[in-house]
This record gives structure tokens, C-alpha cells and sequence, in this order.
């Protein structure tokens, strides 16, 4: 699929597509070549929709942002999350960060690629959404942020150096609910799975003491890997750090495991 001087690749997601094949989330700084053609691209990522042959069906391309996640739902659309350095460009579409260093964005493409929704969230620090899992409702996308962020008109200032988050959106882009966590310390989720019962797993680390719902975890000191179960009501079930992990996120299929 990739050939050529491919050294502007930087990151590379792959999601199964439903009806077969893959779509590739291909992160590009500088120049890479597709079958042939070169895309150029400053800082940005270019969306592949593979087909099960290996013929490519259609191609997107997308402009000032970095892609930290994707996922695609039944129908075959799919949800790209990241983080936008000064404004992202898409299908004539333009994201501005407005406050802040970097700005979070969730990007939305129908089964055949053509655009649905570009939408973005913004903190007085900087804001990154890192990860998004598909639902009954909607999306559910976690992230990290630090300073201050409005979400839905309710604002929060991170209780330390970054909180982490999660927030849940339907079909159309409303925001359903979202919850705010952390402690004195770094917060972050790095990965989210929707669970079949209507529950959320969240996977991160935290270096501190968090408190949700009466239910207490401290780090030891070093960073740790830390886990948060919600249940359908988004409250929480459970919360668990390990030892060993550091910052570095353990992916939400391990995280489910050991649930």
C-alpha cells in the first residue's frame, strides 16, 4: 500500500472494517507514497479505507492535527480523535484551536468516506482526546487535559498537573454524559472500552491519591498504571493501580482481563 520515501509516516492505526478489509489512519509529517502518488502533508494523517482484495476505495485526507485514535462502528463510519496544533483542515472544514497549546478534535466520516462532522474542545492549557470506543449510544472518548476546560457549561480547573476524563456523545455529536477525574497529581486516561453491560473501562496512569465516588487509590510515589470501571450509571465500580506500569497505557483488551 505504502511505497516509496515514506519517512513522514509517524503513526499508523488500523480498524477492521464490518464489511471486510481495513481502514488505515496513516499520520504523516513530511511526504509518503500511496500506490504511486505522494501525499504531502506539513503535519496531519490521511484516512485509507482498504478493501478486502487490498484495492483502495477511497482516500481522506486531514490537515493540522494528529490522529491518537479511531475507531469504526457497525455501519462502517468512522471516529478519528487526536489533538489539533493551531487549525485543522478537512473537506473544507476548519477546526481552530482558540485557547491553550493544543486543542482535542473528533473527526466522523460516513461508510464512504465523505465527511459528517468535525467537532473540537478546548482548554486554557492544552487538551488531547486519546482514545474512543464505540457504544450503544454513540462514542465514548477519554483523554487528559491540563488548566481549565468548559465541557457542556460545566467548568473544570485539573485538581494537578493534568485530570483525566471521559466523555459519551450519540449519534449526532451531543454530549450524554462525562465525568472528570484525578487527583493532586498527573492524571491521564490513554484508552476506553465500552462494555456490554453499558459500562466503561478506562485505562491510565496517575503518580497520586483519587478519590471517586468514596473509593480511594495512591500511588506509591512513581507513576502507575491505573484502572477505572464505571458502571452504567458512570459511577464507579472500581479502581486499581499497578505497580511496574509507569506511564506508559496498557491496552483496554488487557485492562478487560483483569477486570
Amino acid at each position: 500500500l505504502l511505497g516509496g520515501a515514506c519517512l513522514g509516516v509517524t503513526r499508523m492505526l488500523l480498524v477492521g472494517h464490518p464489511a471486510g478489509g481495513v481502514i488505515a489512519v496513516i499520520g504523516i509529517d513530511g511526504s509518503a507514497t500511496l500506490e504511486g502518488a505522494t501525499v504531502t502533508l506539513p503535519f496531519g494523517f490521511m484516512v485509507v479505507r482498504v478493501a478486502r482484495d487490498g484495492s483502495v476505495v477511497w482516500v481522506v485526507t486531514a490537515e493540522g492535527a494528529f490522529a491518537t485514535d479511531a475507531t469504526a462502528d457497525a455501519s462502517g463510519a468512522l471516529h478519528v480523535v487526536g489533538f489539533v496544533r493551531d487549525e485543522m483542515r478537512i473537506a473544507g472544514q476548519v477546526l481552530r484551536r482558540t485557547t491553550g497549546s493544543i486543542a482535542a478534535f473528533h473527526l466522523s466520516l460516513g461508510d464512504d468516506g465523505s465527511f459528517e462532522r468535525l467537532t473540537g474542545l478546548a482548554s486554557s492549557e492544552a487538551i488531547v482526546y486519546t482514545s474512543v470506543s464505540v457504544d450503544a449510544g454513540g462514542v465514548v472518548i477519554a483523554g487528559k487535559f491540563s488548566g481549565s476546560v468548559d465541557i457542556a457549561g460545566s467548568v473544570y480547573d485539573a485538581s494537578g498537573l493534568e485530570d483525566a476524563f471521559v466523555i459519551a456523545y450519540d449519534a449526532v455529536g451531543e454530549q450524554r454524559w462525562h465525568r472528570v477525574l484525578g487527583g493532586p497529581g498527573t492524571d491521564s486516561f490513554w484508552d476506553v472500552v465500552a462494555l456490554p453491560d453499558g459500562g466503561v473501562l478506562l485505562a491510565g496512569g496517575t503518580d497520586g491519591t483519587v478519590v471517586i465516588d468514596g473509593i480511594t487509590v495512591t500511588s506509591t510515589g512513581a507513576p502507575q498504571g491505573w484502572l477505572v470501571r464505571l458502571r452504567v450509571d458512570h459511577t464507579c465500580a472500581a479502581q486499581r493501580t499497578y505497580a511496574g506500569v509507569g506511564t506508559l497505557s496498557v491496552s483496554g483488551d488487557v485492562f478487560a482481563r483483569l477486570a
